[in-house]
């Protein structure tokens, strides 16, 4: 089972305001202030790749990611690192352009697995047809 715990803070600033100068008939308006974007946004993830690389690359994984971020204008993209020694493929970048990963990853696991058959002589108990 895949678990994942994330943690989101959000932090927002409201307040009313109005134009000079202020009148019993001054119109005031909602001011909703968010707090910008930034590389404190950013979350590391990590991914076991072993039973994906029985069939297949890294390079073929990454760049079927690489692809879909590019395809949605991604910029920048989020960091991919892949540690051969545990197979794992370490992420790093905004929480949503990483769901990317699972979402690639999920379709990788639907593709039949490749059974390796080798040839060799016919079993004996075949029957020929007359």
């Amino acid at each position: 089972m895949n678990r994942r715990s994330t943690v989101s803070t959000y932090n927002e600033q409201y307040s009313f305001s109005t134009e000079p100068p202020i009148t019993q008939n001054s119109i005031w308006y909602l001011v909703i202030s968010s707090r910008p974007q930034t590389s404190e946004n950013k979350v590391c993830r990590y991914y076991q790749l072993a039973p994906y690389l029985k069939n297949l690359k890294i390079d073929d994984v990454t760049t079927a990611i690489q692809a879909g971020w590019r395809m949605l204008g991604v910029s920048p993209a989020p960091e991919l690192n892949f540690h051969k020694d545990t197979s794992l493929l370490i992420a790093v970048g905004d929480q949503q352009k990483l769901d990317i990963i699972d979402a690639v990853l999920a379709e990788l696991a639907k593709a039949p697995q490749v059974i390796e058959v080798k040839a060799g002589p016919a079993p004996a108990n075949v029957n020929k047809a007359q």
